[in-house]
């Protein structure tokens, strides 16, 4: 067992998703701590067999806080404190492993100065949705004027990744971090991107593709001057395993009960960076037009399901609005009886306050019949 510390924020979705913390010594609130544990054996799919979890205690908070399989043996919980205060917790999982089960550990939360909150208002806590339902405020209720960017491949290489600090000039050589200093120079505080393209890349075939019978395979942005897709991969890799299982396209549609700890693991790097510049990341955690083979070929519900909560479950204690749907257009996805469905499950199995109080079913069939939604 091993136990991380990295500054970061709470999770919400929408309004407000749980979250709490964990780490040797103080710590400050709303700072993202790691708990980090080994399995005693090994598993064929670690992804779909492991339910990993800490039982949280602290001041007004008790909870179960999920974790998720991070590579090898490895599974982390990310936590945070959201009072000053004695925090303690207790691991488990499903099955049960004796690496997983029953390791314990404790901590102190203390409060950031007041200097440290106003050199960065995340510090202040969750989002949440102020009394009139018409705002967003930190959990200290002070308010939160959005002012966004739509980065949607932001977590792969569109957007490079530079581990050092060297400025670049806005460019073809121009990084990640060139690109939040510019925003944040202009008062920006937010940006909206999606987890995972696992059907784009630049791979000599079309940028869309349908099989016979019509079911999509993918609707990809076009790479200019290929006639394909955009590579939508990162330092990682992809977010999922080839082949995939679909006759024809195991290349091109990965096996999505498969997943690559190592793209999301490039992801996180750069969400925390985004929390310490003070932005907030809107993250939906996969594009629709993955949808209908997923649906298909995966076992909809349960596997879309399981991969939600796998973003959530990685991201919950980063400062972070946490969307299971991205809907465009209303064409080229499945319906939203689907979604709903796979929502549900990810309800019945970790419990509706892990979704926060204002979640529901995300109003899809609202959002459906009035065509509401996001460009992308």
């Amino acid at each position: 067992m091993r136990l991380k510390s990295g500054w970061g924020v709470p999770a919400v979705l929408l309004m407000q998703v749980l979250c709490a913390g964990a780490a040797h010594g103080a710590v400050h609130v709303w700072e993202k701590q790691e708990v980090t544990l080994t399995a005693a054996r090994d598993f064929g799919n670690p992804y779909t067999e492991v339910t990993v979890w800490v039982d949280l205690t602290g001041p007004h908070f008790h909870k179960r806080v999920y974790g998720f399989w991070d590579g090898g043996r490895t599974f982390n919980v990310r936590v945070v404190a959201t009072e000053p205060g004695e925090w303690r917790w207790t691991s488990g999982s499903e099955p049960a492993d004796a690496g997983l089960d029953g390791k314990h550990g404790s901590f102190t939360a203390i409060a950031w100065s007041d200097a440290e909150l106003n050199d960065n208002p995340l510090r202040r806590g969750f989002l949440r949705a102020s009394k009139n339902g018409h705002a967003l405020e930190t959990a200290d209720g002070t308010p939160f004027l959005v002012v966004g960017d739509t980065w949607w491949a932001a977590g792969t290489n569109r957007f490079k990744w530079y581990d050092d600090d060297r400025e670049r000039a806005l460019g073809p050589e121009a990084g990640f971090k060139d690109y939040v200093r510019f925003r944040k120079a202009q008062g920006y505080n937010w940006i909206n991107m999606i987890a995972a393209f696992p059907n784009w890349e630049t791979d000599g075939k079309p940028w869309h593709v349908t099989m016979p019978d019509g079911t999509t395979v993918r609707s990809a942005w076009l790479e200019f001057g290929t006639g394909s897709a955009k590579n939508m991969d990162n330092e990682g890799g992809r977010p999922f395993a080839f082949p995939g299982r679909v006759p024809g396209y195991e290349q091109m549609y990965p096996d999505v009960n498969r997943i690559n700890p190592a793209y999301f693991d490039a992801i996180d790097r750069k969400i925390d960076y985004l929390n310490r510049q003070g932005f907030v990341v809107f993250i939906e955690v996969s594009r629709r037009d993955a949808s209908l083979v997923w649906k298909k070929y995966y076992g909809w519900p349960d596997s879309y399901a399981r991969f939600v909560e796998y973003v959530w479950a990685r991201e919950q204690a980063n400062n972070v609005v946490l969307s299971p749907i991205h809907l465009d257009i209303i064409s080229e996805t499945v319906g939203p009886k689907d979604y709903d469905a796979a929502i549900d499950e990810v309800t019945k199995k970790y419990g509706r306050r892990r979704l926060g109080r204002c979640f529901r079913r995300m109003r899809t069939r609202r959002r459906w019949r009035t065509g509401a939604g996001r460009a992308g």
